[in-house]
């Protein structure tokens, strides 16, 4: 199930256009932050930096100076509260390299408050590390959409939806990465809204984007499915 779910991610990268793309390439850089022990040092060098560049999309850049049997990496993110980190998004890691690699990511994100961002760093023998940990600030009071836990069960995740005016009438709409319409549904705005997936749409494994629209404005954010 897990080697699907990678196979998915990579077909978003290579086939969506717009708002999320992927490289590397040679840049210069060193540093680590933590390593969790499980077989050889992996990767040094690991470092992510990451600035905001609108309203709805943060974009983050991660460099390497040298990777030893590395897998993939997995940027996570995180709001500061109980929800804790969730996996955004997933790139390949070079497996072998002798020089300074840099990858990149953008992340749809619209959270008027602090986002923090990190990259675990897994190896072929399961081995992980982290990154350094970054904070990147929102556009102010605005409204903001997050689905978790992600990647996350069809039966166990849901949408927390905020800064909509009361009572105010939002459309909440799942589209997968071809933009395919799997569910829609249009309910009241309450503070703090949260909404069970399930109730919109049966979900298999994958990448899906969620919208919310209202007079207030639109707020997407991108998620994973792992029945």
């Amino acid at each position: 199930m897990y080697k699907k779910t990678i196979q998915l991610f990579m077909f978003f990268l290579l086939s969506s256009s717009g708002a999320v793309y992927a490289q590397y390439n040679a840049s210069l850089f060193s540093y680590c932050d933590y390593f969790c022990p499980g077989g050889a040092l992996p990767v040094t060098g690991l470092e992510l930096e990451g600035n905001r560049l609108n309203e709805s999309t943060v974009a983050l850049k991660w460099k390497t100076r040298t990777e030893i049997n590395s897998r993939h990496f997995e940027l996570e993110r995180s709001f500061g509260d109980s929800t804790g980190f969730t996996l955004v998004g997933l790139l390949p890691a070079a497996g072998n390299s002798s020089v300074t690699l840099q990858y990149k990511l953008n992340d749809l994100n619209d959270f008027s408050g602090i986002s923090y961002y990190r990259v675990k760093e897994k190896g072929l023998d399961n081995s992980y590390q982290f990154s350094n940990t970054i904070a990147v600030k929102g556009m102010g009071n605005r409204a903001a959409v997050v689905v978790y836990p992600s990647p996350g069960r069809n039966d166990a995740a849901v949408a927390r939806i905020t800064g909509f005016k009361p009572a105010e009438t939002v459309e909440v709409r799942i589209t997968d990465i071809t933009g395919k319409r799997m569910g829609v549904k249009t309910v009241l705005y309450n503070d703090g809204l949260v909404i069970k997936l399930n109730s919109l749409a049966f979900l298999s494994a994958g990448w899906y984007i969620l919208t919310v629209t209202g007079k207030t404005g639109t707020m997407s954010t991108r998620f994973i499915i792992v029945n």
